[in-house]
């Protein structure tokens, strides 16, 4: 993702979840990149469940924050970001 290839980065993200389904890392590489290519309602969902699994995973509720900012919901996105801090 790093490298600006975000379908790529799907790719190696859906090997890893082959070979470890629960892996928070590889879904969160996933919905990052579903989330840099503009598809934000996928990445939405799927990031509620990551948190909902890992209510401490602190990049996860990040990425959560940011689609909220990206879909100008900017009230949901403030909240995302006091869940950070709390």
């Amino acid at each position: 993702l790093e490298q600006m290839k975000p379908a790529e980065a799907i790719r190696l993200a859906d090997q890893a979840l082959e070979i470890n389904p629960r892996s928070a890392r590889a879904q969160l590489l996933r919905l990052s990149s579903l989330s840099a290519m503009g598809r934000l309602d996928e990445a939405r969902r799927g990031i509620d469940e990551v948190i909902r699994q890992n209510p401490k995973f602190y990049d996860a509720l990040l990425l959560r924050a940011t689609i909220a900012l990206a879909e100008k919901k900017n009230a949901e996105a403030q909240k995302a970001f006091r869940e950070i801090y709390r």
